[in-house]
């Protein structure tokens, strides 16, 4: 693989992960399950907005989780394409896996918020292919969440919050994949 190539397998296996968090934060959305209160409607109702935004664009764009497995399963064209982005993908799962404990609280929106932030823009990484992600300001959306009056608690939570994210791009930027091709047997 070459390296411009291995870049956007990387960025497309984040987006994958965005796109299962955003598809199950809109499902709870829509079911009342969960809610964004950030203690101002307008402020909540514009995070909800770019939330549906990123959520409908990534459908049209990038492949769910299980269409990926299909995909690694079922396809002989670019089989190596689909094994690094599976790889890609299951570094992101094991990554917040470690670092959030079942039970622990969470910001799902926040985590995508900066995943995004950190990849697209502090990083740099390659979007032609996702235009989209330009339009949304990462930055304005999660200084919402710095509410000044909030509690220690909540806080904290924030920070977590970040570092997982970081934690979890820096993970995805360190990963290698390596391609195991099949070893040919050779006849005396």
């Amino acid at each position: 693989m070459q390296i411009k190539i291995l870049k956007d397998i990387k960025t497309e296996s984040l987006l994958i992960y965005v796109r299962s968090v955003l598809e199950d934060l809109t499902n709870q959305l829509e079911n009342n399950k969960y809610k964004i209160d950030l203690k101002n409607p307008e402020i909540s109702a514009e995070i909800k907005k770019n939330i549906y935004f990123l959520h409908n664009n990534l459908e049209k764009s990038v492949l769910t989780q299980k269409e990926l497995a299909r995909k690694l399963i079922s396809t002989k064209d670019e089989k190596n394409r689909y094994k690094a982005l599976a790889f890609y993908y299951n570094t992101l799962l094991q990554e917040i896996q470690a670092s959030l404990k079942e039970g622990n609280h969470w910001i799902p929106e926040h985590i995508v918020f900066s995943l995004l932030c950190e990849w697209v823009i502090e990083e740099e990484k390659p979007i032609s292919s996702f235009t989209f992600l330009n339009d949304v300001d990462y930055i304005k959306l999660l200084s919402f969440y710095e509410e000044p009056k909030s509690t220690k608690e909540y806080r904290k939570n924030l920070l977590k919050m970040y570092k997982i994210s970081s934690s979890m791009i820096e993970k995805l930027k360190d990963s290698k994949f390596k391609n195991n091709k099949p070893k040919k047997s050779k006849v005396k």
